[in-house]
């Protein structure tokens, strides 16, 4: 076919037929722009919505501490169902030495019965490990007396006048003895 006979062929065209695909095509055109509109507009809102989630979420853990402790137990199982027991004062003993912190502590657990009847042992001293440690913080498993029992203690650096700080117990928990192992 020559360009000739092409365009010859497209003068015997009637217009309405050339009319009714040029519309045909633009309504194609719109509806895509309309979809892409409506995908924009979806991910937009979606965005949205994860930003105030976040931005909730956020907030709420910054301000309510027994939802931070729940929302950080469920999501991050690091103790037994038993929950962290809190002490607000921290333990009233405290001392620039952590390590007489700790077993101020531990011999109070003991005279005190605070436990129910589980005991940290000690027959050479008492004995434990640190499970993780920071400039501020402590955290330690004690053996106790009953079998496949450990106590986990959580000991934090409080600021004192002009010293490093002063040592105090602010959580335990008596726990399975292999929790941390794993």
């Amino acid at each position: 076919m020559t360009e000739r006979t092409f365009f010859e062929a497209m003068g015997k065209i009637n217009d309405k037929y050339v009319v009714e695909a040029m519309d045909i095509i633009y309504e194609q055109k719109i509806d895509k722009h309309k979809l892409l509109f409506r995908k924009r507009n979806f991910v937009a809102c979606f965005v949205v919505f994860i930003l105030v989630i976040t931005l909730s979420l956020g907030i709420t853990l910054a301000v309510n501490a027994n939802f931070r402790q729940a929302f950080i137990s469920f999501f991050f199982p690091k103790y037994t169902k038993v929950e962290l027991i809190e002490i607000d004062e921290g333990h009233k003993t405290g001392s620039f030495d952590l390590t007489d912190t700790l077993f101020t502590f531990f011999e109070k657990f003991n005279d005190e019965d605070i436990g129910n009847g589980v005991k940290v042992k000690k027959e050479n001293g008492f004995e434990y490990k640190v499970i993780s440690q920071t400039e501020n913080s402590v955290e330690i498993l004690a053996e106790c007396d009953v079998d496949n029992k450990s106590l986990f203690v959580k000991l934090e650096r409080k600021p004192y006048k002009e010293t490093t700080g002063i040592w105090q117990v602010v959580g335990y928990q008596i726990t399975d003895k292999d929790i941390f192992d794993k």
